[in-house]
């Protein structure tokens, strides 16, 4: 997720680890959060949850 971010102009100004990233755009602020648990697992492989929050300018969306 964060690749294609970048790929479309956002600069990534905080990484922390593979799990969590921060990216910016004029007044956007993305972070980007990869999940994993037990309960994320089907028919044996571990599965990823993606959680997306966004900020303007102080306004977390």
């Amino acid at each position: 997720m964060t690749a294609a971010l970048r790929a479309h102009g956002w600069k990534q100004v905080h990484a922390w680890g593979t799990d969590e990233s921060q990216l910016t755009r004029g007044a956007w602020t993305v972070f980007v959060t990869r999940r994993t648990g037990p309960g994320l697992v089907i028919q044996g492989e571990q599965m990823h949850e993606l959680q997306i929050t966004a900020d303007c300018e102080g306004n977390l969306h």
